[in-house]
């Protein structure tokens, strides 16, 4: 049975501490072990509802394969999550020594490996759950974890970090772009001597040259899902075509700052609206792209400079008054980088 979400009264607010759960691997687990995960999960989640319940904390809800949990105390959060991955490591050893003997419908080839991930930011409850940036963020840090892994955000690591245990400290591992999120960031792990340290490195920062949001975005989610739509089917140019005004600038924007987790190899934006001429398009989006021009073909050398960055998206804002050149530029960026996107505003 999952964890059942507690009654509003009952769950803290103002300035509290989040903890997200996931097991790494479990889609491919319950595929060829579905009976055997039906028995490691129910452990999994007595594990975490007596770990969390005897730090303090509150079992919000179960998600998927994991927990939501919330606490009063950061440094309390960190201590059930230390006392969880023990614990969990305790059953790993356990398990390899049944598996032998066992058949694969009734024992996993090996235990579970849990991901962890730890925010603090103030709460915001409706209809007895949590929802708002703060948690939202918890989520992102947790899908980011490596199986075994327990990953801090700043605000946590800095409310824990002069109050941790005797043996545990933080490894700074820097700063990390989170799907959907507008700002990255600066992600701690917890390093113990008995517990797993070594992790694949988590990718850093995606590159960008968007320009900062002045408010919120609002609306138009049908057009930012059909951007996304477009893109995913394997559309390489996109035109956001609309009359001045119409915030055709606005929306590439946004869609450029949730996207950023989407490319690796950066997202640029290229704003064309004093650019006239070949000479003040290549020029325009050179600067966007953060690229310096020599002697040689200077839309030759975006081209070289767009393969080598493998996946990004390029935005070209104002593309109007040089539609006539598209060919002799997007055509053959398009043909020398075969990873970059293109999505082009213009009136």
């Amino acid at each position: 049975m999952r964890p059942k979400a507690l009654k509003t009264p009952s769950l803290p607010t103002g300035d509290v501490t989040f903890l997200f759960t996931d097991i790494e691997g479990s889609t491919r687990l319950w595929e060829r072990f579905p009976s055997a995960m039906q028995a490691a999960l129910a452990d999994h989640d007595t594990l975490l509802r007596r770990t969390v319940a005897s730090f303090g904390g509150w079992i919000v809800k179960g998600i998927g394969d994991g927990v939501h949990a919330v606490f009063e105390n950061a440094t309390d959060a960190v201590a059930a999550c230390l006392a969880a991955q023990r614990e969990f490591r305790s059953l790993a050893v356990s398990s390899s020594s049944r598996v032998k003997s066992a058949s694969p419908e009734t024992a996993l080839p090996h235990a579970l490996k849990v991901r962890m991930g730890l925010h603090t930011g103030v709460a915001q409850l409706r209809n007895g759950d949590y929802f708002g940036a703060a948690s939202n963020r918890a989520a992102r840090i947790a899908s980011v974890a490596h199986g075994d892994q327990i990953l801090l955000s700043a605000a946590t690591a800095e409310r824990v970090r002069s109050q941790l245990p005797t043996g545990i400290s933080l490894r700074d591992i820097g700063e990390v772009r989170l799907k959907g999120l507008l700002s990255a960031e600066r992600l701690f792990q917890i390093i113990a001597a008995d517990l797993r340290q070594d992790f694949p490195p988590i990718p850093a920062v995606t590159r960008h040259s968007l320009p900062a949001e002045r408010d919120r975005f609002i609306g138009r989610a049908e057009a930012l899902a059909d951007l996304e739509e477009r893109l995913n089917a394997g559309g390489r140019l996109i035109s956001v075509v609309g009359v001045g005004g119409s915030g055709k600038t606005r929306l590439v924007t946004h869609f450029g700052w949730i996207s950023l987790g989407e490319f690796t190899g950066g997202v640029w934006f290229c704003d064309l609206s004093r650019a006239r001429s070949l000479d003040g398009l290549v020029h325009s989006v050179a600067k966007g792209l953060d690229v310096p021009l020599g002697k040689s073909d200077p839309v030759e050398q975006i081209a070289s400079a767009l393969a080598g960055r493998g996946r990004c998206l390029v935005l070209l804002d104002n593309f109007e008054q040089v539609a006539h050149l598209a060919e002799e530029t997007i055509g053959r960026w398009l043909e020398r980088a075969g990873d970059a996107r293109f999505v082009v505003t213009s009136r």
